[in-house]
């Protein structure tokens, strides 16, 4: 599998870089977490096409995923650890928009089959799964070590992990290897 990171050093982005999802789907409770759309997209499109089946762990509240499913990536399957951030994704995606949305922890995905994925985007998730881990560093990495081995697991053979990440970079190069 391929591995994309990108290293962010800019702040999250306050809306998701376009005005299809902030404006009228959101209620107020959207945020690009990291990067918009419009900025991710020249890279991700170069390596990922629309008819792709791709995975968005954490999806949570980030505006910029509604962004990319009008944008044509329609075959997209998102959760989140937090059951309110599924409830916020189905809100900013609408009743229009058909998503596969669930509860989940990256760490355990034991319902999503064996290289079911042609792409996966996260944007800040091993972030947070690291970070969990507290100040026991072991942990964090161990955390981490979970994560990354099942979203490599979940991606088929030739396929993509497109990693937007600000928190924890070399602890993530370290798992990719």
């Amino acid at each position: 599998n391929n591995f994309y990171r990108n290293d962010s050093p800019n702040p999250p982005a306050t809306d998701s870089g376009s005005s299809s999802s902030s404006s009228s789907n959101n209620d107020g409770g959207g945020f690009s977490w990291y990067a918009g759309w419009s900025d991710l997209e020249p890279f991700f499109a170069e390596l990922v096409s629309m008819d792709s089946r791709v995975l968005i762990p954490g999806i949570g509240n980030d505006a910029s995923m509604v962004d990319m499913y009008d944008s044509g990536y329609t075959n997209m399957v998102a959760f989140d650890y937090a059951e309110q951030g599924v409830e916020c994704a189905k809100r900013l995606f609408g009743p229009n928009r058909n998503v596969d949305l669930a509860v989940a922890d990256a760490r355990s995905l034991p319902y999503y089959e064996t290289c079911s994925f042609d792409a996966v985007l996260e944007k800040g998730t091993l972030d947070a799964v690291y970070l969990s881990g507290g100040t026991d560093k072991e942990r964090a990495a161990h955390y981490l070590s979970m994560a990354v081995s099942e979203l490599a697991r979940l991606v088929r053979p030739g396929g993509i992990v497109f990693s937007v990440t600000a928190a924890c970079a070399p602890a993530i190069d370290h798992c990719f290897q």
